[in-house]
């Protein structure tokens, strides 16, 4: 039988003959649960919520990391995504503001192009719990966020 057919699906059916990846699908696996997502690329924000929308999760994408405070001062969160490198303010100057206002314990997961030693080593000294190195792959991006909200 054949399920019904949504552009998110097309668009991953799409990106899995592209990249020629493999993934179990796991509908529903985080429902319940709200994440921000912040990037400055469109693309990447495209990406990541084609990547997470079939696990139930609320997402709220922003584009920088001004729009990431503002959302997590609103919001109640269960798990940030934010990309390092955002104009006006990266990641880790977000999350700094994110746990000023009163979010101390929400894990944060950094998404960046750059995943030199140095780099990890900063995020985690920033406060990210984990780092996910662009391009992002599914499982990878599943695994770390599981890890994460079912510790």
């Amino acid at each position: 039988m054949i399920g019904p057919v949504s552009s998110g699906n097309v668009a991953l059916s799409f990106l899995d003959h592209l990249l020629g990846l493999r993934w179990p699908r796991r509908p529903g696996c985080f429902s319940r649960r709200r994440f921000l997502l912040a990037d400055d690329s469109a693309a990447m924000r495209f990406l990541l919520r084609e990547y997470l929308a079939p696990t139930g999760a609320d997402l709220v994408l922003v584009a920088d990391g001004r729009q990431a405070v503002e959302a997590a001062a609103a919001h109640r969160f269960d798990l940030l995504l934010l990309d390092l490198s955002m104009p006006e303010l990266d990641g880790a100057g977000a999350l700094a503001h994110i746990r000023a206002g009163g979010r101390p314990t929400v894990p944060a997961v950094a998404v960046t192009a750059e995943s030199a030693p140095d780099e990890v080593a900063a995020a985690l000294r920033a406060g990210f719990a984990a780092l996910i190195a662009k391009p992002v792959q599914r499982e990878k991006l599943l695994q770390t966020i599981g890890s994460l909200i079912h510790s």
